[in-house]
């Protein structure tokens, strides 16, 4: 029987299955054939969690070890699929690639609010937003409420020390900035504080604290400059595509170092290891991992093309 979307409705001989993970470590398991591409696959995952929010916003993504890249829409998953090998192997990731309103209505679809917070969450704690020491504490505690619910007399000393990564960023682990044991103190105070909460008013909450950060809603990618007029060779910083433009964070804060409204760009590229964009008679280069500057420019021409559409349809 056929599904409703061109393209899969085929024979089922001709069908693989596709395990699709998600960031709360869930996963579903879809059929897919030899025609099926990544944006009909996004369709289908969505009827199957029934999401009805934002659907075009999100992708699926290729995960190899540590390193991912969004699928682009007409790429055939089956085909990825087949390089996988044992040694190498893969995986596919549901996830949001755009964010055209920051502020948008998250409460009204719970599947996209449980989305929307498994992403933020899993981004706060691989360092992929930053956080204050104090903020990470106060989302710790809204995690373990979450998870364990009302203090009791079960949450003493060495309690969460065995479990401190599912609740505090990598980033302030591996810096060493308090011991485990101060960690863990820290959270347990915060969360005897958070008695009555519900699962659902610890999702809003931790949602409302994230997304009030000026740099929420900017996908950040590490580099290092190349050339940039004035700016230091070598500096390690962030460069941020967001629904605005391409912004320059600083590392690892994420402090605003520069914006370039896509207005102002004349043109970007990307070769293996670089990604580079123009402005007037300026040119801006950073090395990047490999890769990564064509996620950059991926990204980049998917929310320009978002925005033209937005504004044929003003008109």
């Amino acid at each position: 029987p056929g599904s409703g979307i061109p393209g899969i409705g085929v024979s089922i001989m001709s069908r693989t299955h596709a395990k699709i993970h998600f960031l709360d470590g869930m996963a579903k398991t879809v059929f897919i054939d030899k025609e099926t591409t990544a944006s009909e696959l996004v369709e289908v995952v969505a009827e199957k969690i029934e999401l009805k929010t934002a659907i075009d916003c999100f992708n699926i993504f290729e995960v190899r070890g540590m390193t991912e890249r969004a699928l682009k829409p007409d790429e055939k998953p089956i085909n990825v699929k087949t390089e996988w090998t044992t040694d190498a192997p893969g995986r596919f990731v549901f996830k949001r690639q755009f964010i055209m309103d920051p502020q948008e209505d998250i409460e009204s679809d719970p599947v996209f609010m449980q989305l929307m917070f498994s992403q933020v969450q899993y981004d706060v704690l691989h360092g992929r937003l930053f956080v204050s020491l104090e903020l990470a504490v106060q989302l710790a505690a809204m995690t373990m409420q979450l998870t364990y619910g009302d203090h009791s007399a079960k949450h003493v000393s060495g309690f969460l020390l065995k479990h401190l990564g599912e609740f505090v960023p990598v980033t302030y682990l591996s810096s060493k900035a308090k011991k485990p044991a101060e960690w863990e103190a820290l959270i347990l105070a915060e969360h005897a504080g958070l008695a009555g909460w519900t699962p659902n008013d610890c999702m809003l909450a931790y949602l409302k604290a994230v997304r009030a950060l000026p740099y929420f809603g900017v996908t950040a990618f590490d580099a290092k400059y190349l050339s940039s007029g004035k700016r230091k060779i070598g500096e390690h910083v962030y460069v941020g595509v967001s629904s605005k433009g391409v912004h320059i964070l600083n590392f690892p804060t994420m402090e605003a170092n520069g914006f370039t409204s896509y207005n102002d760009i004349l043109s970007w590229g990307s070769s293996p290891n670089s990604f580079a964009y123009s402005v007037n008679q300026n040119r801006s280069t950073f090395a990047t991992a490999a890769n990564v500057g064509a996620e950059i420019c991926s990204l980049i021409h998917g929310y320009v093309m978002r925005i033209m559409a937005q504004l044929e349809t003003a008109e």
